[in-house]
């Protein structure tokens, strides 16, 4: 048997090793919820303030939030974009090209790295967490931000629609920084709406994501297996 983290990867497993889906479980990936039950800030709605966490950056799309970037600022110019990750020298250079060009480069807060315990203060702080991956299996950061009652935004790729609903966040198209800016913004317009897909993406996560779930689940698969 084999077990997936979830439906998308289930499905790419089929489509090109052709093995019978009655083989395959899914088994969704789980975050320990009580570490990421934080106290918020009390401004964390009105801060403006757009986290992306990526060890990845190519891959996780950073450069489609910093395209977004300019267009958000004129609405809010106090908007602020911290990126956590790594990248290649020419992405980091592509990067602060755009920064340049629309010379909004003390908007930006780059940290390479970022020990997961010191994570806490960004999402504690973070208005909206936006991560427009290319190609996502599933996703633990959305979970974490979610478990912080943070409004999500990823490009609807992969798996990233297992976990991202309409009551937590919002899907946007891949690599359309358009489409991003209009979602940030559409969050930042409303704290309101924003703190209500907080708290539901708190719910969310608690539910269908936690590590116990993830573990019970996988257990169950090897106590009832059967070679068929």
């Amino acid at each position: 048997r084999i077990i997936s983290n979830s439906y998308f990867v289930k499905n790419e497993i089929i489509k090109h090793y052709g093995i019978n889906e009655n083989k395959i479980d899914v088994v969704h990936r789980g975050i320990d919820t009580k570490k990421f039950e934080i106290k918020i800030n009390k401004n964390k709605y009105s801060s403006h303030k757009i986290l992306f966490i990526g060890p990845n950056l190519e891959r996780k799309g950073a450069i489609y939030v910093v395209k977004a970037l300019p267009i958000i600022l004129r609405d809010f110019p106090d908007a602020t974009l911290t990126i956590v990750g790594s990248c290649s020298f020419i992405y980091k250079k592509l990067i602060n090209r755009e920064l340049k060009k629309n010379k909004i480069k003390e908007r930006v807060n780059f940290i390479e790295h970022v020990p997961q315990e010191e994570l806490m203060p960004l999402y504690k702080e973070a208005n909206v967490f936006v991560m427009p991956s290319i190609m996502e299996a599933l996703g633990q950061v959305y979970m974490e931000a979610m478990m912080c009652m943070t409004p999500v935004i990823g490009a609807d790729v992969g798996g990233v629609s297992e976990i991202i609903n309409n009551e937590v966040g919002f899907l946007v198209k891949p690599k359309n920084f358009n489409d991003i800016a209009e979602k940030v913004l559409d969050v930042f317009n409303d704290p309101k709406k924003a703190e209500e897909m907080g708290k539901k993406g708190r719910e969310r996560i608690k539910k269908n994501f936690n590590i116990d779930g993830m573990v019970r689940e996988t257990l169950n698969i090897y106590k009832n297996f059967k070679n068929d």
